[in-house]
């Protein structure tokens, strides 16, 4: 979930037809979006008998066969939605509140490893800058020091031109 731009990425959608292309949809949209809007699980064991809002918003994709049974849960990690796992079937009761549970478990953990590898990522960024800054504030430094050692030789040879000119007066 792309928070900024309040869009689903979805990366991963496999049919019969195989592996789909990656998409983008918007949050309000389909079960993926209620399952970021809301942060709770989506369950349904029986299509035909789901009376939920779930039937109004779901998205059927192409000329697949009708999903029966779904879960899609939401990967939090500090009250915040990073993203879905979505498991469906073409058969009616293929899952339990058993799998609701391990698919759960299962979201916390890749959450957990989303949320690190954003850290890492982060951290690389920073450095990276960080080091262009200290890189950038290298070559100044080096510069002014260069102005300053040419400054200093002028310094020098003006004093000595002064000392001769004083020696010369004193004569």
């Amino acid at each position: 979930y792309d928070d900024s731009s309040r869009e689903i990425d979805i990366r991963l959608h496999h049919n019969p037809q195989g592996r789909q292309p990656q998409r983008r949809q918007n949050l309000g949209v389909g079960i993926m979006g209620w399952v970021v809007s809301h942060n709770q699980p989506a369950f349904i064991r029986d299509w035909q008998k789901e009376g939920s809002e779930f039937k109004r918003i779901m998205i059927h994709i192409g000329d697949t066969p009708q999903t029966q049974s779904l879960i899609a849960v939401p990967m939090t990690y500090r009250g915040r939605v990073l993203g879905v796992l979505s498991v469906q079937s073409y058969t009616s009761g293929m899952f339990s509140e058993s799998h609701v549970s391990l698919l759960m478990t299962f979201a916390s953990q890749a959450a957990i490893a989303i949320a690190n590898a954003r850290l890492f990522e982060e951290l690389e960024h920073s450095r990276n800058e960080l080091e262009l800054r200290v890189s950038a504030r290298t070559r100044d430094l080096a510069e002014q020091k260069d102005e300053l050692h040419a400054l200093t030789e002028s310094l020098r040879s003006t004093n000595r031109e002064k000392e001769e000119l004083l020696l010369r007066l004193q004569r």
